[in-house]
């Protein structure tokens, strides 16, 4: 008969699941490009607002903010001296 010995993991940490990027830097670029992505797609769709349009632009808006806040939390958390 076979017993789990090991029920709970206990691996090294991972880093959290909110952080998308290994570094400020990355997040900063990653997030500025998909927001210069999210305001063109806005800007293109002013004159001809089609659906497929405002749900990219806006789908792009999110990604960005997915990459500058948690670039904006590394770099307090790095300047504060916690982990």
């Amino acid at each position: 008969m076979w017993v789990a010995t090991r029920i709970i993991d206990v691996t090294d940490a991972k880093r959290p699941w909110w952080q998308t990027a290994a570094t400020p830097r990355q997040g900063f670029i990653l997030g500025g490009l998909w927001l210069l992505l999210a305001i063109l797609q806005a800007a293109s769709a002013i004159g001809d607002p089609r659906p497929f349009a405002i749900l990219l632009g806006a789908g792009c808006l999110i990604l960005g903010l997915g990459y500058l806040v948690p670039a904006e939390l590394i770099r307090r958390r790095s300047r504060s001296g916690s982990r």
